[in-house]
């Protein structure tokens, strides 16, 4: 996007398509703004094609990829995917997609999303997560989603927990607060693995929740 790795940005605008393909053993981070953000993320847009493929861990964002700061009145238009094809069992794997971030470890407010969203994994032992407007974690308030949300687990390996959670805001709510928030995109998690542990979670707001979700 704008840049790779960036402490914050405010006031930009993304209309290229993004791809970030890593070797199989490392992470890969595509968004339309940040790929990775550590700082405070305000008033930008992506309308471009956001891919992260392939890694053991790929996020995928119309804003941000990963942030550990906040992130506000951001809005996407753009599609997003996330994949991840590492198999590894004694490793975290996992694919995150997000309107607005990937993985979200501070607050989104005030962020819209217009675009596709999907997940995919063909590893053993992974997650997928989509949301609309983040794919994983962190509080959210303030925004909506009107477009699809998916995610997908396919393996030719013996699998053993693994998961697809969707949300039409966050796909996995995990320590984080949601409030004022709403959906009218389609929400789907698919799994087609015949094996035990295998898990397909959705849902208008949340995939799955450890903590509240208010006004929505």
């Amino acid at each position: 996007g704008i840049v790779g790795y960036g402490m914050g940005a405010s006031n930009c605008r993304n209309y290229g398509r993004i791809t970030a393909s890593a070797s199989a053993s490392s992470d890969s981070y595509a968004a339309g703004i940040l790929g990775y953000s550590g700082g405070t993320v305000s008033r930008c847009y992506n309308a471009g094609q956001i891919r992260a493929t392939n890694a053991r861990r790929s996020f995928a964002a119309g804003i941000c990829g990963k942030n550990t700061a906040n992130v506000t009145s951001c809005k996407n238009e753009g599609t997003i995917y996330a994949h991840t094809a590492y198999n590894d069992e004694n490793d975290a794997l996992y694919a995150l997609a997000g309107g607005i971030c990937g993985s979200n470890f501070a607050t989104v407010s005030y962020g819209e999303n217009y675009g596709f969203i999907q997940a995919d994994s063909t590893s053993s032992h992974a997650y997928a997560y989509a949301g609309g407007i983040a794919g994983y974690k962190g509080t959210i308030t303030n925004c909506y989603n009107t477009c699809s949300v998916t995610a997908t687990l396919t393996s030719s390996i013996f699998t053993n927990n693994t998961c697809a959670i969707v949300g039409g805001i966050v796909g996995s709510n995990s320590n984080g607060h949601i409030e004022n928030c709403y959906n009218s995109g389609d929400v789907s998690a698919t799994s087609t693995l015949a094996y035990a542990y295998a898990y397909a979670y959705a849902g208008g707001i949340a995939g799955d929740t450890n903590d509240t979700i208010t006004n929505c």
